[in-house]
């Protein structure tokens, strides 16, 4: 699960560098391309194309302006993944992790212009999606997975960076619907915890980031006949500086990742009959 800003400025050079090290993950790892939810961010918005289209034509579609400005991030999609990036829906893919979960991974930049802006979805169509795969996948969990956090630390703002009138009904959705966790990134530190109570939100923070030093998730899915788990485990990059390490430092796990502050060791997304997440010991 890639949840976006895979380039600064979504220049093709960028993409060119981030494809070498995504295809190393998904070889060295032996994961199938069908199995790889790769979601577009912010910074993957061609913004210059934008501009450039509105130069060249007076009035583009919203259609139109969302093909340009996704161009680049379309060509790697391409390549990684093996399908069309399809530019003007809010669905991106889903994946099936198992036989009672899938993974629905959004795009949350449609609304994002040559000048940047906040994360936003169209509520009714969002509505009508998850409404129609959960009639398709009776019984099943619908984890959801999308680029901008719904709850910021870094910046130090309640809504994170999501439009905040759009924020409140997307929340409201998402609890009415009963989905149990939602995947996000954008900010620069990772987090997990519980959402206003309503549901659990995990941040991975950012694989390549300096200051703070870049994290990764894993997480591993532990099942019963009405148990469902998901354990959390953090990584984070350590330099020490020594002769020992690699060029780029230490991967070290945090365990168990509640020692930090702002994480949780666990999500309890399904427990014996109860079919609202349980808030983590």
């Amino acid at each position: 699960l890639i949840t976006g800003d895979i380039a600064n400025v979504a220049e093709k050079i960028e993409y060119a560098g981030a494809k070498v090290y995504i295809n190393k993950i998904i070889t060295d790892l032996s994961i199938s391309k069908n199995k790889v939810l790769l979601l577009p961010g912010d910074h993957d918005v061609d913004r210059i194309s934008i501009k450039n289209l509105l130069r060249d034509e007076s009035s583009p579609t919203a259609e139109e302006i969302n093909k340009v400005k996704f161009s680049n991030f379309s060509e790697l999609y391409l390549e990684i993944t093996g399908n069309e990036f399809q530019s003007n829906s809010l669905v991106v893919s889903q994946i099936e992790l198992s036989e009672n979960i899938i993974l629905l991974g959004l795009n949350s930049n449609l609304c994002i212009n040559q000048h940047g802006g906040f994360g936003e979805i169209n509520i009714p169509d969002f509505e009508e999606k998850i409404k129609k795969i959960k009639s398709e996948n009776d019984g099943k969990e619908i984890f959801l997975a999308f680029h901008h956090n719904l709850s910021g630390i870094y910046e130090d703002k309640q809504t994170g960076q999501w439009d905040p009138e759009n924020r409140r009904y997307f929340v409201e959705a998402i609890s009415k619907h009963e989905l149990k966790i939602v995947f996000y990134g954008n900010e620069h530190t990772p987090r997990s915890s519980k959402l206003e109570e309503l549901f659990y939100i995990s941040e991975s923070g950012a694989l390549t980031s300096k200051s703070p030093l870049g994290t990764f998730r894993c997480y591993e899915i532990i099942k019963s006949e009405k148990k469902i788990i998901l354990n959390n485990y953090l990584y984070q990059l350590t330099i020490f500086n020594t002769i020992l390490e690699t060029n780029g430092g230490v991967w070290n796990p945090i365990s168990p990742p509640s020692k930090i502050s702002t994480e949780l060791d666990e999500f309890v997304i399904l427990d014996n009959t109860n079919i609202v997440a349980q808030a983590a010991s």
